[in-house]
């Protein structure tokens, strides 16, 4: 059996959806691709985050529109959109400290990862 691919991390500055894409992400994107054409059950989830900055409506649809815009990229690689989930976690999850600017900076992402189902 294969390894599943391990989640990726696409991070964001402060207040942007934007990201720019990067031959690392490719690579990366590529063994996503590969597992799902592998195993059809498989599907990718795509979830958005935000710091703690700012009201926790606004993070949430921040963090939507992060995570809609990965899977945007996605389908630009190949990806098929019926094989994506997106969601938001908005400020829910954090990944680190919301004290230190790097802390925050670490919670402003987009994580891909593999679901069964």
């Amino acid at each position: 059996l294969a390894s599943m691919p391990k989640p990726l991390m696409i991070y964001f500055e402060f207040d942007k959806a934007n990201f720019k894409t990067d031959p690392q992400y490719d690579s990366r994107i590529a063994e996503f691709k590969s597992w799902l054409e592998k195993y059809p059950a498989s599907v990718l989830s795509v979830t958005g985050h935000a710091d703690l900055v700012g009201a926790s409506e606004y993070n949430q649809a921040l963090a939507l529109q992060r995570a809609l815009a990965v899977e945007k990229y996605l389908e630009k690689q190949g990806i098929s959109a019926g094989r994506i989930t997106t969601l938001s976690k908005g400020e829910e999850e954090p990944a680190a400290d919301y004290l230190t600017s790097e802390g925050r900076g670490k919670n402003r992402r987009t994580e891909i990862t593999i679901k069964m189902q």
